[in-house]
């Protein structure tokens, strides 16, 4: 199904063919909701901009500054991003990028990376780079929901034929 968006306001430009939103923008994409101050779109580019992004792909959630796609490829910039999977108002943990590259089914890039445990960074990183590859992976998510409690999942990913996939889950 195709995304659906609301917003408080918004304007057209016809000869221009963007549209912008403003005022509790909303995306539904696929049953993934995500929030935004203002977001603008070009009908005819695809072009994508947002600023003050929040929202989740459970386990993780995230908020930017700024969202836009990178022009000519199938990936997103980020600037200004917090990814935790802890649900509370203070998360527990975070990861806090000045900028990332997402790139659908594939991989997510941070760089400029501040690791903090509640309010206070513990490392900084260069870059952090993820595989979204599901048929060849290791994964740790530490996290906390306030329904659960504190939790680790692990999660190892591998192909043991060329036909068959197969997961290991191990969850605390």
């Amino acid at each position: 199904a195709p995304p659906t968006s609301h917003a408080d306001g918004g304007q057209s430009g016809p000869t221009t063919r963007a549209v912008a939103a403003t005022g509790n923008v909303g995306t539904d994409r696929d049953g993934q909701l995500g929030t935004a101050e203002r977001s603008g779109y070009n009908l005819e580019t695809k072009d994508i901009m947002s600023a003050s992004v929040s929202g989740d792909n459970f386990p993780y959630l995230y908020s930017a500054n700024s969202f836009k796609n990178n022009v000519g490829s199938t990936g997103y910039m980020v600037k200004g991003g917090v990814f935790t999977t802890s649900d509370s108002l203070q998360p527990d943990w975070s990861l806090r990028a000045r900028r990332a590259r997402i790139y659908p089914n594939d991989s997510v890039i941070l760089y400029d990376v501040d690791i903090y445990v509640g309010e206070t960074p513990v490392m900084r990183l260069p870059f952090l780079y993820q595989s979204l590859d599901r048929e060849n992976s290791f994964t740790i998510t530490p996290g906390y929901r306030s329904v659960w409690g504190g939790y680790l999942l692990r999660t190892y990913a591998f192909p043991p034929t060329a036909k068959i996939g197969a997961t290991l889950r191990r969850d605390h």
